[in-house]
């Protein structure tokens, strides 16, 4: 495309980074297609692995193009790829890459509103509170709950893996509730019946909420998008791990009650 002036010539050399992505990545798979038995799990893996270091690449030199570009046009190249950076939970590092005029933009400022919100749910942010409902039907809010360490777990009663991780809750809370551990299971259930039942059946002995369909607290505030998932806040509700589950999980947890 011609004509446009400065803001189209720079978007036409993004546009020129993209295509030459998108032929890379079809040799790529063309590759592995002509010379491999794709139903063999190895090969699925190596041609996996051989995209993702396209995206990789591409990555970088986007990263490139958009410091080296304060303007309209690297602030929209940001928000085209925004549930993937959101998803990825790098909005914000990338938003720190943008110059003043790229961020009085409206893609600018598209990407600040995500960038604050995703600088409170990685390690070191402070969580954001939220108010829910327990399943007796009173009102629980996280920063109500005082504990020096607490597990912000989201589950739900049909997730198969959810219920495979609460032997480890239960092993925890057991434990470690009496020196000041307490668990908080965020269910994103939609049958009060099926979640309460999934509580009793599981032991799971500590605090619940769900907004049962109602809200969109876990998506919208947490970014959650598959379950499980756990963040684990101090006593100030400071965010000091992010996705950790099984044995790391118990590692981490026993490291906080060494003294």
């Amino acid at each position: 495309m011609s004509g446009g002036g400065d803001l189209q010539r720079i978007r036409n050399e993004f546009h020129d980074i993209e295509l030459e992505h998108s032929m890379r990545c079809d040799s790529v798979e063309n590759y592995y297609r002509s010379n491999y038995d794709l139903n063999d799990y190895f090969w699925r893996l190596q041609l996996k692995g051989a995209l993702n270091d396209e995206v990789g690449m591409f990555d970088a030199r986007r990263d490139e193009f958009v410091s080296a570009n304060d303007n309209l046009v690297s602030a929209s190249v940001l928000v085209s790829d925004i549930r993937r950076l959101v998803n990825e939970k790098t909005v914000h590092k990338k938003y720190a890459m943008l110059g003043a005029n790229a961020r009085n933009t409206v893609a600018g400022k598209i990407l600040e509103a995500e960038a604050e919100r995703m600088m409170r749910i990685v390690v070191g942010g402070t969580a954001p509170d939220f108010t829910m409902p327990t399943p007796s039907g009173e009102n629980l809010s996280l920063y109500g709950v005082k504990a020096k360490v607490k597990i912000l777990d989201f589950w739900a009663s049909w997730c198969g893996p959810c219920r495979a991780e609460n032997p480890t809750l239960r092993k925890l809370y057991a434990e470690y509730a009496p020196k000041g551990l307490e668990i908080i299971s965020v269910s994103l259930d939609t049958d009060k019946d099926a979640w309460i039942k999934a509580i009793k059946d599981d032991g799971m002995t500590w605090k619940h909420v769900s907004e049962l369909g109602e809200g969109n607290t876990p998506k919208s505030v947490y970014n959650i998008f598959a379950i499980p998932h756990m963040f684990i806040l101090d006593e100030n509700n400071r965010i000091i791990s992010d996705g950790l589950r099984g044995e790391r999980l118990i590692e981490f947890i026993a490291g906080q009650f060494k003294d």
